[in-house]
Formats: C-alpha cells, sequence, structure tokens
C-alpha cells in the first residue's frame, strides 16, 4: 500500500501575519502556484519499494508518476492531503531495476507547480541486513522529568527506546512504528535528579533490526528557568531572486521563528516548532533587488522564551541563480572497513548530497541521498562486499535545481583511509 512517511528534514510550518509574503491579499483569488524548494529525492530503497520526498513552499497534494527506465509503462500516485513535506513510498517495484519518477504538487485552488524529475534503481536482492546506527543516540532537551533521544540510521526503520534507573532492572519500553532515518523519542514521567540508563535499536520494513546502542542521562534537579541563548547569528545564506535562508544557533534545543518584512514591522513570520540548536529557516515568495527586514527568535521546550535577535537586513539577488555547485574539496572515501565506507567531499554553496555506486565491473547501482542543504557532505555506505573494487559518483543540487555531478571515482572495502582514482569528471544543470 503506497503511505506518506515522514523523512529527515525539518518541515517548515507558515504562520503569517498581516499581509501574506506573496503579496496576495486574504480577498484576492490565489494564483501562485507551489514551488518545489528542496528535492525530489528517493529515500528508503530496497528491492521492492523506495520513497519519494519533496518540499513546497505552499501546502498542496503529492503527485508521482514513475517508470522502468526505457518503458514508457507509467505509474501514479496521488495523495491528497496538503502538506509541505512531501513523502510518497512506491511498492511492488521490481528488483535490481531503474527507475524514472516525476513529482508535481497542487494547492488548494488548483495551482499545479512545476514538474520536477529524479531516477533511483532498487536493490538486487532481498534486504537481509539490519540498519545500521550511524549517528548517536544522544539525549537531548533535557528536564527535571523528561529527555528525547535521538539517533540515525541508514535506513528506514522504526525507534525503539528502553530505560530503566541506574541501578534497578525495572525496565521501561517506549516504541514508535513510522520507518524514519532521523529517530526522536520522547521519555516523559522521569523522576528529578536521577540518572537513567537506555539503549536504542531500529528495525526495518523487512524486520531485520540493528545492533542495540547504550548510553545513560542525569535529569535536571529542577524545572527549567533559562530561555534560549543565541550564540551565533542570524545570518542570511543563500540569497537568491526571491528566496533566502536564515541561519542562527542556540545554546539548546528550541523552536524556530523568523519575523521579516520591508521594514521593522515585519508584516511576515514564518515558524517551525522542530525543536533544534541549529536552526535554518528558508523565506520564499520574496521581491527581487529588495531590502528585508528580520530577526529571529527561539523558544525551548519548558516554555522558556522567545528570545529574540536585534535586526538584520539582506537584500535578494537581481538575477536567477544558474550556476551549478563547485564541488572545493573531495571526493574522500574514509573510514572504511570490510562493509562500508564514508563519502565525503565540500561545495561553495549549500546543496544536497548523493552518492551512486556499483561493484566495479556491473550494473547493478545503488543510490544514497541526502536532502539536507549542506556545504559539508558526508555519506555512509553500509553492506557492501569485502574485498571488492568499488566505482561511484556523487553530485550536489542547489536549491535552484542546479546540479554539479563527478565520477567515476574507485574505492575497495579491503583498504581503510585513502583518496578515491578520478576517471573522469563531468557536470550538468
Amino acid at each position: 500500500m503506497d503511505q506518506r512517511l515522514s523523512v529527515p528534514k525539518v518541515a517548515i510550518l507558515f504562520a503569517l501575519v498581516g499581509a501574506l509574503n506573496t503579496g496576495v491579499s486574504a480577498q484576492e483569488a490565489d494564483t501562485l502556484a507551489p514551488e518545489i524548494i528542496e528535492g525530489p529525492v528517493a529515500f528508503g530503497i530496497t528491492d521492492l519499494q523506495a520513497t519519494i520526498f519533496w518540499l513546497t513552499d505552499e501546502i498542496s497534494d503529492s503527485r508521482v508518476r514513475y517508470h522502468i527506465e526505457g518503458t514508457t509503462d507509467t505509474l501514479e500516485v496521488i495523495l491528497t492531503e496538503l502538506v509541505l513535506e512531501h513523502g510518497v513510498t512506491l511498492t511492488n517495484l521490481t528488483l535490481g531495476t531503474r527507475y524514472r519518477f516525476e513529482v508535481s504538487s497542487t494547492d488548494a485552488s488548483g495551482n499545479a507547480s512545476e514538474i520536477e524529475d529524479g531516477r533511483f534503481a532498487t536493490l538486487g536482492g532481498a534486504d537481509v541486513d539490519g540498519p545500521i546506527v550511524i549517528r548517536g543516540p544522544i539525549a537531548l532537551a533535557i528536564t527535571d522529568n523528561s529527555v528525547r533521544i535521538a539517533w540515525v540510521t541508514d535506513e528506514l526503520s522504526d525507534s525503539h527506546v528502553s530505560y530503566r534507573l541506574e541501578g534497578t532492572t525495572d525496565t521501561t519500553e517506549v516504541t514508535l512504528p513510522e520507518l524514519v532515518l532521523e529517530h526522536r523519542v520522547t521519555l516523559t514521567g522521569l523522576l528529578s535528579d536521577e540518572k537513567y540508563e537506555y539503549e536504542v535499536s531500529s528495525t526495518d520494513g523487512s524486520g531485520t533490526t540493528s545492533d542495540i546502542e547504550y548510553d545513560d542521562f542525569e535529569t535536571l534537579a529542577g524545572p527549567d528557568t533559562l530561555p534560549p541563548t543565541i550564540l551565533t547569528g542570524p545570518i542570511a545564506e543563500d540569497i537568491e531572486l526571491d528566496r533566502a535562508t536564515i541561519e542562527w544557533e542556540t545554546d539548546e534545543e528550541s523552536d524556530s521563528r523568523v519575523e521579516f518584512g520591508l521594514d521593522t514591522a515585519y508584516s511576515s513570520l514564518v515558524v517551525s516548532s522542530n525543536l533544534e540548536d541549529e536552526h535554518d529557516i528558508t523565506l520564499t515568495n520574496l521581491l527581487p533587488d529588495t531590502v528585508y527586514h528580520y530577526r529571529v527568535g527561539s523558544t525551548d521546550p519548558s516554555g522558556n522564551g522567545p528570545t529574540f535577535s536585534g535586526d538584520f537586513v539582506f537584500t535578494t539577488s537581481r538575477t536567477i541563480d544558474d550556476d551549478e555547485p563547485d564541488i572545493l574539496t573531495g571526493p574522500l572515501a574514509t573510514g572504511i572497513t570490510d562493509i562500508q565506507a564514508t563519502i565525503e567531499w565540500t561545495t561553495d554553496e549549500a546543496s544536497n548530497s548523493e552518492v551512486s555506486y556499483h561493484i566495479e565491473g556491473t550494473t547493478d547501482t545503488v543510490q544514497v541521498t541526502l536532502p539536507q542543504m549542506v556545504l559539508e557532505h558526508s555519506i555512509v555506505l553500509t553492506n557492501l562486499l569485502a574485498g571488492q573494487d568499488y566505482t561511484y559518483e556523487i553530485s550536489s543540487t542547489d536549491a535552484s535545481g542546479n546540479t554539479r555531478l563527478e565520477g567515476d571515482f574507485d574505492y575497495n572495502p579491503s583498504r581503510t583511509g585513502y583518496p578515491p582514482t578520478a576517471h573522469h569528471r563531468r557536470s550538468h544543470h
């Protein structure tokens, strides 16, 4: 059954004060189509299914058309729920096969976005390997009676946490069945000023489970009464003709809000309820060559805040960005073992991360894509075969859809930490 899955990217929740930043008043008909501001990318690829993910700048439905590469027999999946964060799972696919897909979104007024396309390849056999915890676990947002446990896996899987007071055997278990890459489980009803031990694990859609990871945390002695502190920023990044991304960092996890407008009255507001210590909010539908004022604010889970910054300004670009990201360093294969490797590179502008790889001399390609827009790119390739030579290529796509592709490169999981050998390089928009 096709269904919408949560994927690892903050959902941007829009709450507009006064006139909409699109310039459309409440009385005017909406004639602006949704814009796909990130993606599409394929996640959670197995031998029989894949999840297609993208973000839009306004709530809209989710449409995916797909077909086997080289054929014209097209299938379509439509989810009618109006969302900003789109995730559509394609099922009953053919193993070891390349697919092409197109996505689009239509808002409540019937305005349809432009079509964006992509590709992926299913795995050549059934998934018999459990998820790998590639980051974490870590205890976040600790209070006197609650905590959030977070970790990241290399494939879509559920979230399981068991915990107990240190030195006791009375264990409590919490399982979230939703299949995600970024796992966050909130534990409540804890005792203040106590040390807890916990363990996490994740099970994928094929029923295979990761190794158990252990850690501990200590609750606060009393309620949290201190508001967040803004450590760095805010700063406006990736400024384009009609958009800009505002970034800042706080000393604790908290929500994100950006107030902005043509003056310090800040006629528009964008809010994300996701709790982060590294914040980024993308403002869209801006006017070109225009000075905007903005300030940011954050409130922690205990309701302390918001802490506001001062007033800052940025100016939107006069022309459309049609420059692809430049790869400044790498790619470099690091952390190589008999079964995994990490591919790293850096770009001169924020862009997503994609690695396609296959055993040298074969055509069964696996693709891994991370949608986060970053400068420092790192993708962990797992479940590799020992002693095999692999060929891979990397690509990064910026918010304007400009793509830089480089390959092919070689590495061998039987050796560790050496730069890849480049055979040729190519790029495209």
